[in-house]
């Protein structure tokens, strides 16, 4: 029996992989579960035309990494924070003080690849950042792509 797979199964395929097996296991195992449907001509059709749809949102996502990137390798980031006489910080900047300052930048990213752009990009901070003045801090993204950004930490005017 032909069967599409509707998530991965170690030892038989993966996600959406069309597999040939007994109708046993098919019945007994797989269907029961809902781990696998059968593979008509309908249903293939359909996860064909699935697939060139996230074929086509992994490159519009590739797209905007690339433009997210060259933006980005420009940009400093400043934040206000509050400081006493000696320049101890009250506070720090965390990496999701950060996403969310990258965030707001890359405001051109439509709304609908948004939330997939930033639950990609990964910011590599060894501890919160707690000093006035300037910080490079890595940032990964998907295919081993990584830039370093400029922050600055200010002091409030009080």
């Amino acid at each position: 029996m032909k069967i599409i797979l509707l998530q991965n199964i170690k030892g038989l395929g993966k996600k959406f992989d069309v597999k040939e097996v007994s109708d046993g296991y098919a019945r007994n195992f797989l269907f029961p579960k809902k781990i696998a449907e059968i593979a008509g001509d309908k249903s293939i059709k359909k996860l064909e035309e699935y697939k060139n749809e996230l074929k086509k949102k992994e490159d519009d996502i590739n797209l905007l990494f690339k433009e997210i990137i060259d933006k980005l390798s420009e940009k400093e980031f400043h934040f206000s924070v509050e400081a006493d006489k000696n320049d101890k910080v009250f506070g720090s900047i965390k990496e999701e003080d950060v996403k969310k300052e990258i965030e707001k930048f890359i405001s051109f990213v439509p709304d609908n690849l948004k939330q997939s752009v930033i639950g990609k990009i990964k910011i590599k901070l060894e501890k919160p950042l707690k000093t006035l003045g300037l910080h490079t801090v890595e940032i990964d993204f998907p295919n081993n792509k990584k830039i370093k950004i400029n922050i600055s930490l200010n002091r409030i005017s009080l």
